[in-house]
């Protein structure tokens, strides 16, 4: 992986594109590090067409909507990113399971939020990503989530280990789509990539300061341009 640059959202049309293919994603990322005043929000918010509009504003805590409104942004940046042109939201929507999705758009994309982290990947492929702030937590709550040779591998290494298998299954689960119908015990983590059914999916582990993220893609030695976007 590479962390190529930073760019203002507000300076998109100068970012010379970026290509995705086969074996080479793009990775956008955010902080919110604070409450926008109500000039920025309406600012961004109006960037989104109505209907996302009434899906965001309907959260209540404000760390909530931003991290939503910013998901969907770390969208519309990346497709002008790739395609130099404005996304037309209005083919966006979400599967049975709620997964995102957009059609003929000429790629994949998930997103994933926690604490003040947003990150959104881009493929030609079906992929998946997750992110997790690194806090302290009784994993013995989890142990039902992996098997016993990965519980027993968490417990005896600590440290990232942990956040490692979880966002691993994690960013499966977003692949596949089915949602929590998906259970995480099923997901297999082996040493390069990830199994569900014998499917392979391949990891990318990124770390951002006290924040595990990673991405999985059924293609081998998946390598993605990394790119913060400042709002």
């Amino acid at each position: 992986m590479s962390f190529t640059s930073k760019i203002s959202f507000e300076n998109l049309s100068s970012f010379q594109n970026i290509r995705i293919s086969s074996g080479k994603n793009l990775i956008l990322f955010t902080k919110v590090d604070k409450e926008l005043c109500l000039d920025e929000w309406d600012y961004y918010l109006n960037f989104l067409p109505e209907f996302l509009q009434k899906d965001i504003i309907k959260y209540y805590r404000w760390q909530d909507r931003q991290n939503t409104l910013f998901g969907k942004l770390l969208i519309y940046a990346g497709y002008y990113m790739i395609y130099n042109r404005k996304i037309d939201f209005n083919n966006y929507s979400k599967s049975a399971y709620g997964k995102p999705q957009m059609e003929n758009i000429g790629f994949e994309f998930n997103i994933s939020h926690s604490g003040e982290m947003v990150v959104c990947a881009f493929s030609k492929e079906k992929v998946g990503i997750d992110i997790e702030q690194i806090i302290d937590i009784d994993i013995e709550c989890f142990n039902s989530v992996f098997t016993s040779d990965e519980f027993k591998e968490i417990k005896s290494k600590k440290g990232f280990k942990f956040y490692e298998y979880w966002t691993a299954k994690e960013a499966v689960v977003k692949a596949i789509g089915l949602g929590l119908s998906l259970p995480l015990s099923e997901i297999r983590i082996m040493r390069d990539y990830v199994s569900y059914k014998d499917i392979k999916w391949f990891k990318e582990k990124i770390i951002f300061d006290n924040y595990f993220c990673t991405n999985v893609s059924p293609v081998k030695s998946v390598k993605s341009d990394i790119i913060e976007v400042k709002f």
